[in-house]
């Protein structure tokens, strides 16, 4: 039989006098003490076991007559705990509150945890007399929470990795959560938020409104959710950023406690799409362009041929003193006419011609220059200013310089009948070394191109020019020109205030072959 519980204890227990109809004479409180489904001992003040149930010999094997020995001589193999700073015992006897300690014990079969629990038993006065011990198996407890911390450990790395803002707030769009994608398109830390905005400062006026009537709505996705959908997004700059949002409620029960945004900065797609159009349609371009090439390489062979003819003849009808004064003049008129067809041909075959280029390496500002003085002496240029921003240090480009010269001569004279001969013609060079790319713009203060009109200049025989002022050759052969020498040109800008031309071209180093010396 169990040593009996120390009187002291006994009905503090719950146990009063002896109870006449409970064999042996046992009281309510040592029939308690000896049911309790978990081992159990009872230490006095000095740590040493004054009683133990019969679950705890049974559990732990112990032999009778332990009452008597400290706790830490009982249980210092099993417990880190014991003869240390960390042991509760002496706590529990200063502040009389219950307290418990997750022990590791090695056994048999392997590891166990084990969870104690010291719960003080007092006196009549209210001070704690003796601790009560209980032992308690915590394995699977312990194995679910560690598990549980793995599977939390592994949800936020999951979020913090993920390439997407996410978001989540409560009801009141106070923000709870936030990964490091989300800080970043935001603009705002986790902790500024929690200070200082709610979901709602995350978009435009009445966008968060929009969004939670979608979500209750069953048209989206199902009712809660909210399939991808483009929106505007704001950042802490106040800056508006295209994006989406895939969304969802977050429920307990039919309630709801909060919501949850999943934010993709859009802005790369957008520019990807963009440059997607631009390669899409400078291929058609190209393609057209090379259909139309062979086309009039055909039609200008066999047109020169008659063209030649009628100006012989015209020429020698003009020297011929019996014609009349009028009928010169129409064979003057005739004259003009062919010329300027036999121009359109000359044009054609420069458009359409698949000579081989020669390349040579030569600088982008020296190319500039020699463009304009070229054309220096045209009567026109006289009422234009001619202001020139030339990038100081040396740039190379490896192009055939007569086409190139042919190129900045087209578009400087476009320039200037945009213009109408007053105005103000710029220049302006600039490289990209990290895309090693040369840029040259020409830009006018023309009345701009009209936006309907902008996808059709480089195209042949479009004009904008009157009638017998212009072939439409001009830039479609400037675009070939670029084309061939590795470039691009595209209007960079255009608009009542003028119009710019970029062209493109690939930066080469002094150390490539035939590059002149620096």
């Amino acid at each position: 039989m169990t040593k009996p519980i120390p009187d002291g204890s006994r009905a503090l227990m719950g146990a009063g006098k002896p109870c006449e109809d409970v064999p042996d004479g046992k009281d309510w409180g040592h029939m308690i003490f000896e049911s309790l489904s978990f081992p159990t001992v009872i230490l006095n003040p000095g740590f040493k076991i004054v009683a133990a149930n019969a679950k705890f010999f049974k559990q732990f094997g112990r032999e009778k007559g332990i009452e008597g020995q400290t706790c830490f001589e009982c249980f210092s193999n099993d417990s880190p705990f014991c003869a240390g700073d960390d042991c509760p015992l002496s706590d529990i006897f200063t502040s009389g509150k219950e307290t418990s300690i997750l022990v590791r014990v090695s056994g048999r079969d392997g590891d166990v945890w084990e969870e104690r629990v010291f719960s003080p038993i007092f006196n009549e006065r209210g001070e704690v007399s003796y601790v009560r011990e209980s032992f308690r198996d915590a394995t699977d407890i312990h194995s679910l929470r560690e598990r549980f911390q793995e599977m939390r450990s592994l949800m936020s790395k999951v979020i913090q990795s993920s390439s997407a803002g996410i978001v989540v707030g409560d009801i009141r769009g106070n923000i709870l959560l936030m990964n490091k994608a989300a800080e970043t398109l935001f603009g705002f830390s986790l902790k500024e938020c929690s200070e200082k905005c709610t979901v709602r400062d995350f978009y435009p006026p009445g966008v968060a409104e929009k969004i939670m009537k979608m979500l209750r709505s069953d048209d989206y996705g199902g009712k809660g959710k909210l399939l991808n959908t483009e929106i505007e997004i704001v950042n802490s700059k106040g800056e508006t950023i295209p994006g989406e949002i895939a969304a969802s409620i977050l429920y307990e029960g039919e309630k709801e406690i909060g919501s949850m945004g999943i934010y993709t900065d859009c802005r790369d797609k957008i520019e990807m799409e963009r440059q997607l159009r631009i390669t899409r349609r400078n291929l058609a371009q190209s393609e057209k362009l090379a259909s139309i090439g062979r086309l009039a390489a055909g039609v200008a062979h066999e047109i020169n041929n008659p063209l030649t003819s009628i100006l012989f003849y015209a020429g020698m009808a003009m020297e011929n003193e019996d014609v009349p004064d009028d009928e010169k003049e129409n064979l003057r008129r005739v004259i003009e006419d062919v010329d300027r067809c036999k121009k359109i041909v000359k044009d054609l075959l420069v458009y359409s011609r698949q000579t081989r280029i020669s390349r040579e390496l030569i600088r982008v500002n020296d190319l500039v220059e020699q463009s304009l003085y070229l054309i220096r002496d045209i009567h026109f240029m006289q009422n234009i200013r001619v202001k020139k921003n030339m990038w100081p240090a040396p740039m190379l480009v490896s192009v055939d310089q007569n086409q190139m010269s042919q190129v900045m001569i087209n578009l400087v004279i476009n320039a200037m009948d945009a213009m109408e001969g007053v105005g103000t013609l710029e220049l302006s060079t600039f490289p990209d070394r990290e895309e090693k790319r040369v840029f040259i713009e020409v830009s006018d203060t023309g009345p701009g191109i009209p936006e309907d009109d902008i996808h059709k200049i480089f195209e042949p025989f479009f004009t904008t020019k009157e009638m017998g002022k212009g072939s439409g050759l001009g830039l479609s052969v400037v675009y070939g020109i670029i084309e061939k020498n590795e470039g691009g040109i595209s209007v960079k800008h255009t608009g009542p205030g003028g119009t710019t031309f970029l062209i493109e071209l690939p930066l080469r180093s002094p150390g490539d072959e035939g590059a002149p010396g620096l």
